[in-house]
């Protein structure tokens, strides 16, 4: 089983029998107290308790005596506990830095170690804990692995802090080899002067303040000597009174191009367009790049100007400014507002600032929406975005605005993502006008979207194939019937039952299996589903199957028993019902079949139903799509029944005929005269059982053993017109009676388990018989061997299943054969000479 199955399975079973995590995490409190209760008024002091006090104090359930009185209590220790004493006014520091590959930092302020060994958070680069300065609380700790880039880390010193913030930094494994020569100088708003001479592996401390003078920190460098791999640790400790001496406000800022001329990428003939833009218009491409794997284009007026490798086009919203007079672009940003909430702020002051005649151009890559703020899309609303306030995970974007536009940009496209979907790219070449106007007619981003089904795709996971790019906008049709030879036939007026279990991949492939029936009305399909699982119900909208919620039960029979109740009120005037259990995939055929079967089925007052599903239907057996049988059977699974059959025997008495699984065998509380039509080849698909079970040897037996089912293809049944009572005890007199008896002489290599023990000649379409004896009706203990011989549904202490009058029916190899018992009407056409299959 794949873990994420387990996973998602145990988390639907907590949410089924318990309502959820909180509920089954209140319902394991309870019974913890419960049982210590019981275990303090039972045996009181003096016996071993059930349940331990102390994991009770552990796990703040019950106080100790200590916790319970106010005189006890503590304040939090103001030190570190390598400091042994600060003065009054004062709080004490340790830093030590990582000194190796694997060595872990430590950095405590005030007693609260925000990095150590023992939480093991530390990481390459530089590990920052940032803490107020006005009640010395740990606000902040993360690291910044400088080794591979600084951006992130200058941006959080830059935008990410508040004044007077106190810094403490501890290196670990390597920090200098990315950090800029700026990165270093703006250092030395923290106070920091050694950071600008660390060098490659050099070991650094430092605490200082946002705003200190530099060369007021405090702080310590060990080089790195030339003779060894790493410096020893940079360590120190001590004591310091906040604020400290030399502090000045000090503004954030807004990170802006390295130089004022921009650099240029390659030179692209009309950004790709095949024809010149207007010479009152510039050249354009917009592309938001492919999922996480290939980043941003902007190509401007014939040169690239963005992409990974120029200007650090990325994740997040990346903007280039452009002045429409000269088609330059002039400068360039990237805001990465998935992670990066500072950057909001610094994207809405710089939108602030644009010339009135200068254009900018958007695109958002990976992901730009899980930390954007309200503010970034009311700003960029102004400059005419349609789309802006929609934005959501994963969605991909490009713009073209402009300051104050009055209506909405003529340049804008979209392409909705969601949790398990990565958008095709947006890739969009415009001649965008100098002084392009606005229009006042909102662009609808979700117009050519299947918006139901993105939104279905963002609230559940684990539906990749069908939330992709390429077909979360479908919708699902059903698919024309072509064949006229029933065409208005009653069987696509009969209802359609389906009762979802668990398994979401299951149920997505049996809705998408319907759909692939050729003459299936979506509104003749009810999915009746479980009030607490309503995944399933609204998958079944996008179906446009009509949906009922059902009362949760702890057992799927149960529910089942629930759906049969409310089905035929839904369709009061319906005389037939069609079942679809969990699991189970429909052919294109299944109601072709159905069709065919339906005459004999109303004709006949002893036959109460048609299954798709034949239980003996296994890989080398079953093989003739052409024919179908009458039996002894109620496999369950998919099939269509009488309403009166329904009214007269299920009804009420479910508790009794049917409470286990349908294939356990609903027939054998049923009277005997009772019989279904089956065919040899199966029209459903059960999906292989997995998952924990009482009883495993049916489970093998039935789901897992390779079946065949019908290809799809319409086969005409041979015998339709032979399935009517009379007509079929015809038909197997005349096959039986001109059969040919297979030899017994070998017949114990069967009964021990040797091997089959029987010769079948390698012929096609032939019929042969076996005769055993039988003590009595229904004897099947040597019909149940001779099934196994034949590798039929043969399962200890169960059934045989599909029998007839004493008699089973099969295909095999081509052949039809017939295991026929002595108490059967058809023994008569034993031969005289043939020796029957005894009981040894």
């Amino acid at each position: 089983m794949r873990p994420y199955f387990c996973t998602r399975f145990y988390r639907r079973c907590i949410v089924k029998y318990f309502g959820g995590t909180k509920n089954l995490f209140l319902w394991l409190l309870a019974l913890m107290l419960t049982m210590y209760i019981l275990d303090g008024f039972f045996f009181g002091s003096s016996h071993s308790s059930l349940l331990d006090v102390k994991s009770l104090q552990g796990l703040g359930i019950v106080k100790s005596k200590d916790e319970n009185s106010d005189a006890s209590q503590k304040p939090r220790s103001s030190k570190c506990s390598e400091v042994e004493s600060c003065p009054d006014g004062q709080v004490s520091y340790y830093l030590k830095a990582g000194a190796g590959r694997d060595d872990q930092p430590t950095i405590c302020v005030n007693g609260q170690y925000a990095f150590s060994p023992e939480k093991k958070n530390g990481g390459r680069g530089i590990c920052m804990a940032v803490f107020s300065s006005k009640t010395l609380d740990l606000e902040d700790a993360r690291t910044f692995d400088t080794y591979t880039e600084d951006q992130v880390f200058s941006r959080y010193i830059r935008m990410g802090m508040e004044d007077r913030q106190l810094v403490a930094i501890a290196t670990a494994d390597e920090a200098s080899f990315h950090m800029s020569v700026e990165t270093k100088d703006y250092m030395k708003n923290f106070g920091s002067e050694a950071i600008l001479n660390l060098a490659f592996r050099d070991s650094w401390v430092m605490i200082g303040q946002r705003g200190l003078e530099k060369g007021k920190a405090i702080e310590q460098v060990k080089v790195r000597p030339d003779t060894s791999e790493y410096p020893s640790a940079a360590e120190m400790k001590g004591c310091i009174s906040i604020p400290m001496d030399g502090l000045r406000d000090l503004p954030k800022e807004n990170l802006g191009p390295s130089g004022s001329k921009l650099p240029l990428g390659e030179e692209v003939a009309n950004c790709g367009m095949k024809d010149p833009c207007p010479s009152d218009a510039f050249s354009l491409r917009l592309f938001s790049g492919t999922e996480n794997k290939e980043g941003p284009r902007i190509c401007v007026n014939g040169r690239v100007v963005l992409s990974p490798e120029l200007n650090n086009a990325g994740r997040g919203i990346n903007l280039v400014i452009v002045d429409p007079e000269r088609k330059e672009a002039m400068e360039t940003y990237r805001y990465d507002t998935y992670e990066v909430v500072a950057d909001n702020a610094a994207l809405v002051a710089r939108l602030k600032t644009v010339s009135s005649n200068h254009v900018i151009l958007v695109v958002a890559h990976d992901d730009a929406s899980t930390s954007i703020t309200e503010d970034v899309r009311v700003a960029l609303s102004a400059f005419g975005s349609a789309y802006i306030s929609t934005l959501a995970f994963r969605d991909v974007w490009g713009f073209v605005g402009r300051p104050a536009l009055s209506g909405y940009t003529p340049y804008e496209d979209m392409e909705l993502g969601g949790q398990d979907i990565w958008p095709v790219p947006v890739d969009r070449k415009y001649c965008v006008a100098q002084n392009f106007k606005g229009s006042e007619k909102k662009a609808d981003v979700s117009k050519s979207k299947n918006m139901n089904r993105r939104t279905f795709c963002r609230k559940f996971d684990g539906y990749e194939d069908f939330c992709s790019a390429a077909h979360i906008d479908k919708y699902p049709s059903p698919t024309q019937l072509n064949d006229s030879s029933i065409k208005g036939h009653p069987i696509f007026n009969v209802p359609i039952m389906i009762v979802p279990g668990l398994g979401h991949v299951a149920t997505l492939q049996q809705f998408d299996a319907l759909m692939q029936v050729p003459g299936l009305n979506p509104e003749m399909v009810t999915v009746l589903f479980d009030q607490k699982f309503e995944e399933s119900g609204l998958l079944a909208k996008l179906y446009n199957f009509p949906t009922v919620e059902l009362t949760s039960s702890t057992k799927y029979v149960l529910l089942f028993e629930k759906a049969l109740e409310q089905i035929w009120s839904h369709y009061p005037k319906a005389e037939h019902l069609i079942a679809l259990e969990e699991e189970v995939i429909p052919t294109k055929d299944f109601l072709h079949f159905m069709a065919q079967c339906w005459s004999a089925l109303n004709q006949d007052p002893t036959l109460v139903g048609i299954s798709a599903w034949n239980e003996n239907g296994f890989e080398n057996i079953s093989s003739l799509s052409d024919v179908a049988y009458r039996g002894r059977m109620f496999p369950g699974l998919g099939f269509l029944i009488k309403k009166s059959f329904y009214t007269d025997y299920l009804r009420g008495n479910m508790s009794s005929c049917c409470y286990k699984r349908s294939w356990y065998g609903w027939f054998s509380k049923l009277p005997s005269a009772l019989e279904m039509i089956f065919p040899d080849v199966s029209r459903v698909l059960r999906r292989q059982f997995l998952g924990l079970t009482e009883n495993a040897e049916l489970i093998q037996q039935y789901f897992n053993r390779p079946r065949v089912v019908s290809s799809g293809n319409s086969v005409a049944i041979s015998n339709a017109q032979t399935l009517l009572s009379a007509a079929y005890e015809t038909e197997l007199e005349k096959l039986i009676s001109s059969s040919t008896p297979l030899t017994t002489e070998n017949v114990q290599d069967c009964l021990s388990g040797r091997g089959i023990g029987f010769y079948v000649p390698d012929v096609k379409e032939k019929s042969f018989s076996i005769f055993f004896m039988q003590k009595r009706d229904n004897d099947d203990a040597l019909l149940s061997l001779l099934c196994k011989c034949f590798r039929l549904f043969s399962a200890n202490g169960h059934l045989v299943r599909g029998k007839h009058k004493d008699m089973m029916r099969f295909s095999y190899k081509g052949n039809q054969v017939f295991l026929v018992g002595s108490m059967s009407p058809y023994f008569k056409y034993m031969p005289a000479s043939y020796r029957p299959v005894v009981q040894s």
